[in-house]
């Protein structure tokens, strides 16, 4: 019988709206996989989205897509979402910013922060979206708000204080199954290195995403240029999916990158394998799930301070993590460090990390809090109070309450 059944929770009709499901990026992921455990938890859940997805365990409705811009689309979501949900559900969840919702997960920064400038206020663009946020964030709106990443949340209620009573931070949550540093082995390694032609001693990188300017992809090709023997797979993206076309000529490196296209979590992991560091040179990223999942795999990591998990990295001596304002010659270094001689000492610590620190937690954790009428005041309150003691300890306090 379902756990919740067996405690008593009562069993709630949920309205989940998304504007899309694919491609099935970390929000998206979030989505599809809060929405199963739902329904594993005995709860009936509708998602409400713009295209057709297939899907087991949830009911999918398709609201048509209106507008012309992206905000005036997501603006035109957030009413379609409500007026189809309103008076319906006992929990509408939005993934997006949307006025009279229940609970939003946020998987963006605010864009209403402090110390936007006078000319951007004045974009419609902005405008669409402060009055979105606004419908969510300010005193007097009952959204609760949970967030994926501390310098995420730090930002919001920087800008939205009294948001604090009723906001609060998930742990990550990474798959479980997707911890298998056992696959970090030498065959593995040496059938993906042959499979791909790349000589056994070569050093390997690895880049994966699928927004390649936002992920820093140019920042990595360019700084390939600077190790004449390195060879970088880029998961994702296929070779005429991306604008970096004009920058490998330019740089003469297209026979040293290699793209692997749309990979699955397995696949990923395989290539996880034969890498010899993952290069994450973000400019913007909320929380970078895949850099824990490489790290939790022994793959050293590169990655900005602006990825919300880069705190791991460091937490973990699993990598470098590059300060803000971006440098190249701090990447060069970091890359040329992390590769090195303590390379091997660098997927030590993340393997070890990834058995110790409380990273896989965050859907549980945020189906505890769509199941309750109320976000509690501590963490202690809550069924995790186990992994937010054992983050308070490891300085990173992932699972804290507001």
């Amino acid at each position: 019988m379902n756990r919740n059944v067996m405690a008593g929770t009562p069993r709630l009709k949920v309205a989940i709206g998304i504007f899309r499901l694919h491609p099935r990026g970390g929000l998206e992921d979030h989505a599809f996989r809060i929405s199963s455990a739902l329904c594993e938890r005995g709860h009936e859940v509708d998602v409400y989205t713009t295209g057709e997805v297939s899907a087991e365990g949830f009911t999918t409705h398709v609201l048509k897509r209106r507008g012309f811009s992206n905000h005036a689309r997501m603006q035109a979501f957030a009413s379609d979402f409500r007026r189809a949900t309103e008076n319906r559900y006992e929990r509408t969840i939005a993934f997006h910013p949307s006025p009279g919702c229940d609970i939003l997960i946020l998987g963006d920064y605010p864009r209403n922060r402090r110390g936007t400038g006078l000319w951007r206020r004045m974009l419609p663009r902005f405008i669409t979206y402060a009055e979105l946020e606004a419908g969510c964030f300010e005193a007097g709106a009952r959204t609760r708000v949970i967030g994926l990443a501390r310098r995420q949340m730090d930002m919001l209620l920087d800008r939205y204080p009294a948001l604090r009573s009723r906001s609060a931070l998930l742990p990550p949550s990474i798959a479980p199954e997707l911890c298998q540093p056992e696959r970090r082995s030498p065959d593995i390694r040496a059938a993906v290195r042959d499979r791909l032609g790349i000589e056994q001693g070569a050093p390997v990188w690895l880049w994966t995403g699928l927004q390649p300017r936002v992920k820093g992809l140019d920042r990595a090709i360019e700084a390939l240029a600077r190790f004449p023997n390195a060879v970088l797979l880029v998961a994702g993206l296929s070779p005429d999916s991306h604008r970096l076309a004009s920058l490998l000529r330019t740089v003469e490196l297209s026979d040293r990158v290699r793209f692997l296209g749309y990979m699955s979590k397995p696949q990923l992991i395989d290539h996880f394998a034969a890498a010899d560091l993952m290069v994450h040179p973000a400019r913007v990223e909320v929380t970078g799930a895949v850099i824990l999942e490489a790290l939790i795999n022994g793959l050293p990591v590169v990655a900005t301070d602006v990825c919300g998990f880069a705190a791991h990295v460091a937490q973990a001596s699993a990598g470098k993590v590059l300060p803000t304002p971006f440098d190249p010659e701090k990447l060069i270094e970091a890359i040329a460090e992390v590769s090195g001689a303590r390379n091997a000492a660098y997927s030590a610590s993340g393997i070890a990390y990834g058995r110790q620190a409380d990273l896989y937690s965050g859907i549980a954790a945020a189906c505890d809090l769509i199941e309750a009428d109320r976000l509690p005041q501590r963490a202690s309150e809550q069924s995790m109070d186990q992994p937010a003691s054992r983050l308070a300890s490891s300085g990173i306090d992932e699972c804290a309450f507001s």
